[in-house]
């Protein structure tokens, strides 16, 4: 067999390896697109040389990036630190990975990912090393890696839809093909396909292939969701480290500022101020949005205002794609439902129900309140309700936002007006028991913007 297009290929991924080392310390973004680059021709060179060592190969590569996309899921739910691959709005694998099509069932998708690289993987290496016992793992790969090609397909058009893409969802589509094109390249080559072998052996290893794979991703798929079931730590909570407070806020990347006729909840006197900006097609805004009034209930010295930041070039200068194709019209909804003293009732509907917030599904949430209608309407096409959107969307981005939700803290630090918090209302919640604790905060870390 001619070995030099697997030589070539596995010399240029060790090439390209070294080069995404190189650029990374000065372009972590390029780095991370030129060492996708190198994985997949590692992948590729191991499937030219032996089509089920591109299964272990690739398999391995895949679980290890679903892993950590799982991981990412949770700390971006939890309003933790940006991923490695959160390069601008267009490229941002927490915007893709937070979003409504991220989850199946409750669970992250690359839980799942997870469980079906890694038992490809394991089947892979059984078959290589023992192919007959083990026939039916080229076939069963073959299937299951068509399929995730499939899902990969959907995935690709659920980003488009998004207007953001994951560089670390997309190396495992990557993948995906590989591996695909491994299982047919070991069906070709198997025992069966030269008629070498008995038909009670072939259903035999079939059997084993089938049973290894469905244990093995089983196994996988169950330490995932048991690892994503509980709620992501909060630093400085009581039961954390000592210091770890550090890591709930950051210095504000810009300049915070209020319009006075923002929607509010609390005592207007309160020493303590916190501006939420959100989109209403933002699944983690639509969990952390609900927490407001609760946070203020617990805080009877804080006041909590809100700010839209639509992600939708359509009203948010700052966008640059029509991300969320409905956000921009839920926003003048909710500014128009406030004129009528009904904004959070409108906007706690509409969170709740992200998925029908088309006009007649807006309309028919603000009669079930009780809102006038006509009213509403008219106000909605108003162009000076046009203008505070898009006013509060610059304002967002003179702020320094990157993502939703986003929150901002004053009067809890010693030395900045503004901080901004990090894992949502939980952070600020200790930030604010912090701060009245007369102990000063530390210094505020700088922002972690991609």
């Amino acid at each position: 067999m001619n070995r030099l297009p697997a030589k070539l290929l596995l010399a240029a991924a060790v090439l390209t390896g070294i080069a995404a080392a190189v650029v990374s310390s000065s372009d972590p973004g390029t780095g991370l697109i030129i060492g996708i680059f190198a994985m997949w021709l590692a992948s590729a060179g191991a499937t030219a040389w032996e089509p089920m060592a591109g299964g272990v190969l690739g398999g391995l590569f895949g679980a290890g990036v679903s892993a950590y996309l799982v991981t990412q899921h949770e700390a971006a739910m939890a309003g933790g630190s940006g991923s490695v691959c959160n390069i601008d709005e267009t490229f941002n694998c927490d915007l893709v990975n937070t979003s409504e099509f991220s989850e199946l069932g409750g669970v992250p998708i690359a839980v799942f990912g997870a469980a079906f690289y890694a038992a490809v993987a394991l089947i892979s290496l059984l078959n290589w090393q023992k192919v007959e016992r083990f026939s039916g793992a080229p076939k069963l790969i073959a299937i299951t890696s068509g399929i995730a090609v499939a899902g990969a397909l959907y995935l690709a058009w659920a980003s488009s839809t998004l207007g953001a893409w994951c560089l670390l969802c997309i190396s495992t589509y990557g993948i995906s093909v590989i591996l695909l094109i491994a299982g047919v390249l070991a069906m070709r080559k198997s025992p069966e396909a030269a008629g070498g072998s008995a038909e009670g052996k072939k259903e035999e290893g079939s059997d084993r292939s089938l049973m290894v794979a469905v244990v093995s991703g089983l196994l996988v798929l169950g330490l995932g969701v048991v690892s994503t079931a509980g709620e992501a730590e909060v630093p400085g909570a009581e039961g954390s480290e000592e210091g770890d407070i550090s890591q709930l806020f950051t210095k504000v990347d810009g300049e915070v500022t209020l319009s006075g006729s923002e929607p509010c909840w609390g005592s207007p006197t309160a020493p303590y101020l916190i501006i939420e900006y959100a989109d209403f097609e933002c699944p983690h805004c639509a969990m952390s949005f609900p927490e407001l009034k609760p946070l203020v209930a617990a805080n009877p010295d804080l006041r909590v205002c809100f700010k839209n930041y639509p992600l939708s070039s359509d009203c948010n200068p700052n966008v640059g794609g029509p991300m969320h194709p409905n956000a921009c019209m839920a926003a003048a909804a909710a500014t128009c439902a406030q004129e009528q003293g009904r904004f959070w009732e409108l906007s706690g509907q509409m969170f709740a129900n992200q998925n029908a917030l088309a006009p007649g599904d807006i309309f028919f949430m603000a009669k079930q309140l009780g809102i006038d209608e006509t009213a509403l309407r008219e106000c909605m096409l108003r162009e000076d309700t046009q203008a505070k959107i898009v006013a509060e969307g610059v304002a967002g981005g003179k702020a320094g936002l990157w993502a939703t939700p986003t929150l901002f803290l004053k009067g809890a630090h010693p030395t900045d007006e503004w901080i901004q918090v990090e894992y949502g209302t939980e952070g600020a919640s200790v930030l604010l028991a912090a701060a009245r604790s007369g102990e000063p905060l530390p210094p505020a870390r700088p922002a972690e913007r991609p």
